[in-house]
């Protein structure tokens, strides 16, 4: 679940940055989730209910996300040059 929605994130970080439409970066975004999940041999539906359990026992959704913040502020400062 972590690694997933780590990418599903960065997905979304990526495609705001672009000068896209609303209605293209949609379509981008459901192809790239489509990816994920076929990189990571899951189904939508397995996401979706996944999540959906874990939004009714939020403390551990709130773990799941403790890691996916990290995981991103490090790869984050790993893209900083340093100065």
């Amino acid at each position: 679940m972590t690694d997933v929605l780590i990418d599903i994130h960065m997905t979304e970080s990526a495609l705001t940055l672009k000068s896209f439409s609303r209605d293209s970066s949609l379509v981008l975004f459901q192809l790239y989730k489509e990816e994920i999940f076929k990189r990571k041999k899951i189904t939508e539906k397995q996401f979706q209910d996944s999540y959906n359990y874990y939004s009714i026992h939020s403390a551990g959704l709130d773990k799941i996300y403790e890691v996916v913040i990290d995981s991103l502020a490090v790869m984050e400062s790993k893209e900083k040059p340093k100065l």
